[in-house]
């Protein structure tokens, strides 16, 4: 909606503080102006009274979005929702396949299927939970670094 009303947060507020140097070192505002609009940047409420401290100037970026960061290496977790996927058809499919066969043949198999597919679901979440805890500050740290360099 465009009527809608969106309040400032403080966020907002000192990126459009921290953009007023730019704005001055590539010669949009004066050092007067730099003041006064700082001055309106931290009176303002909502972003359009952001945006109308800044009308006629170049704006600074968007915020980015905010994403969940698990600290765990970025294709690891799809791996390891897949070994529990797997593991779990493993459980199932066979005790669903021999569910009309009569027979301790197929009682054995059905059981072991299961059992397999169990111990294999449980040792995805459990590799899963083991990274997070072991996935160093150092290794997290260069991760994120190279997340935010490539943009993703």
């Amino acid at each position: 909606m465009d009527s809608e009303i969106t309040r400032a947060c403080d966020a907002d507020r000192d990126r459009y503080a921290q953009h007023l140097p730019l704005l001055h070192a590539r010669g949009f505002i004066t050092v007067e102006e730099w003041d006064a609009k700082l001055d309106a940047v931290y009176a303002s409420t909502t972003r359009t009274d952001l945006d109308a401290v800044m009308a006629g100037l170049p704006r600074p970026r968007a915020a980015p979005g905010h994403r969940r960061d698990w600290g765990l290496p970025v294709r690891f977790v799809p791996a390891c929702t897949l070994g529990g996927i797997a593991g779990l058809l493993v459980a199932a499919l066979p005790g669903v396949a021999l569910a009309h066969q009569h027979g301790a043949v197929a009682a054995v198999v059905a059981i072991a299927a299961l059992i397999i597919g169990v111990v294999i679901t449980i040792s995805s979440l459990i590799l899963l939970v083991t990274a997070g805890i072991c996935w160093s500050d150092e290794q997290h740290k260069k991760a994120r670094v190279e997340r935010d360099r490539r943009g993703w």
